[in-house]
């Protein structure tokens, strides 16, 4: 396939810089530097019985969509357990993260649709608690989502209700537009692909034009196998593209990519053509506990990521969302890619040790990023070898 770039690109003998990709400025930070769509649930965690998760055809370890069998699980849960809250799902977990990073009050921004209920409000309050803006689409008809956490001993449990959380359209989008327009990063996690591609499209396109940088999360493997020709469509516009390496593989399958090892699939996708031929993609893979990939232009390296022990982890599910924001954060701050990868491995490495997508103390969380940011003993990132095969 003829990506219609050069044949031959020069590649360093040695480990490059990692320049901004945004110039840093005294305005770099400020009131809606980073605006996200995404699909809002109200997280409800709480520790419940083995009798609880029977009663409701519930199971350990497991993660279902709620059907019949569920009915009124979520009233159950609020009525008899001790339950804790928090603005969930994909986007809004990377927003709380860039948000707590940035620490200018409403410095972010989040999309989506709730419903007119209890819970939507519960999901207000909770979304801007943290200090990011909320700009809630609500839907006459269906419940706010949700998603109850179970947690029973050192296992849990998840059962999501999307509701009106599927539901967000492009004119909720369009009317709320100088949100848009007064973003530097416009970002949308591959979920909302699903729900409103037009509302992807649009922030995209808008991007492109406009100088701002366009960032994806591929979200997972199935959004980049059932949405493939859409994927193919809009990643000329992509600026940023992030997602482990079972979604960069899926996203690969459709497409005339080479692969051979994780480094050689991420130039192969940072390579592809760009809209604004002026820009490099940046494509960033992530591993779980195996260092993450970065390529952009002639640039490949890899960054070992912050060890944690077995047993200090107790739930990975929003490894990927905090990584994105902790990385995010740093962008609109004009950093270094070196410094992006480190804050998103720290802000990580601290979420995959509490059950949700929680920080439990938010003054330390900054406090010790300051000291990991200034530190050296992280910065032993190499430049990678693309010859080295995939599993």
């Amino acid at each position: 396939m003829d990506l219609g770039l050069p044949k031959s690109r020069p590649r360093p003998t040695h480990s490059p810089s990692c320049p901004p990709l945004l110039a840093a400025s005294g305005e770099c930070c400020k009131e809606g530097c980073i605006a996200s769509l995404g699909i809002p649930l109200l997280d409800m965690i709480a520790n419940v019985t083995e009798a609880f998760l029977k009663r409701f055809s519930l199971e350990e370890d497991n993660s279902i969509q709620a059907g019949p069998q569920q009915d009124g699980v979520y009233g159950a849960l609020q009525k008899e357990c001790q339950v804790s809250y928090s603005a969930g799902g994909s986007a809004q977990n990377t927003i709380r993260i860039a948000q707590l990073m940035l620490r200018v009050p409403r410095a972010t921004t989040v999309f989506g649709c709730i419903g007119k209920d209890h819970f939507g409000e519960i999901l207000k309050v909770k979304g801007q608690s943290e200090g990011a803006k909320v700009v809630y689409q609500e839907h006459d008809v269906l419940p706010s989502g949700k998603c109850a956490v179970f947690i029973t001993k050192q296992n849990r449990s998840l059962c999501a209700d999307f509701g009106a959380a599927k539901h967000y359209t492009l004119d909720h989008l369009q009317r709320n537009w100088n949100c848009i327009e007064k973003a530097s990063i416009l970002y949308s996690p591959g979920y909302v692909v699903a729900s409103c591609p037009e509302a992807v499209s649009a922030i995209a396109r808008f991007a492109s034009q406009n100088d701002k940088l366009f960032c994806l999360n591929l979200s997972a493997p199935y959004i980049c196998t059932q949405f493939s020709q859409f994927l193919q469509n809009l990643m000329p516009y992509v600026d940023i593209c992030f997602g482990n390496l079972k979604e960069f593989l899926a996203f690969s399958e459709n497409q005339d990519i080479q692969k051979g090892s994780a480094a050689k699939l991420a130039q192969a996708i940072a390579r592809l053509p760009m809209f604004n031929s002026s820009r490099n993609r940046t494509v960033v893979i992530t591993q779980g506990d195996q260092p993450t990939i970065l390529a952009t232009g002639d640039l490949l390296k890899e960054y070992p990521v912050i060890a944690v022990t077995k047993e200090n982890i107790k739930d990975t599910c929003g490894a990927g969302d905090a990584f994105v924001g902790g990385f995010l954060s740093q962008v609109v701050l004009g950093q270094s890619l070196d410094l992006c990868i480190k804050c998103g491995h720290y802000a990580a490495s601290v979420v995959i040790q509490q059950t949700g997508t929680v920080i439990p103390d938010y003054q330390k969380f900054v406090d010790d990023w300051e000291i990991i940011r200034s530190s050296r003993e992280l910065w032993n990132y190499k430049q990678t070898d693309s010859e080295k095969s995939l599993p």
